[in-house]
């Protein structure tokens, strides 16, 4: 596939947004022929592992739910 024509990058990012990234079915580059449930399972569990390197995941304050 032309990654020209391509909506998103290598690590999911959306071309010309900033911090918007797309981790679903709409980014497989054919529509395949069977089940897409495990391959959409991949690409969402990819782009989490890819979030998580990204950022300080670990020491980041989180906000408690009252």
């Amino acid at each position: 596939m032309n990654s020209a024509k391509a909506v998103v990058h290598h690590q999911f990012q959306v071309h010309g947004m900033a911090g918007l990234r797309v981790a679903d079915a709409s980014i497989m580059p054919r529509i395949p022929g069977d089940n897409s449930n495990a391959p959409t399972i991949m690409i969402a569990e990819q782009a989490a592992d890819m979030i998580k390197a990204a950022s300080d995941y670990q020491t980041a304050a989180v906000p408690k739910i009252t």
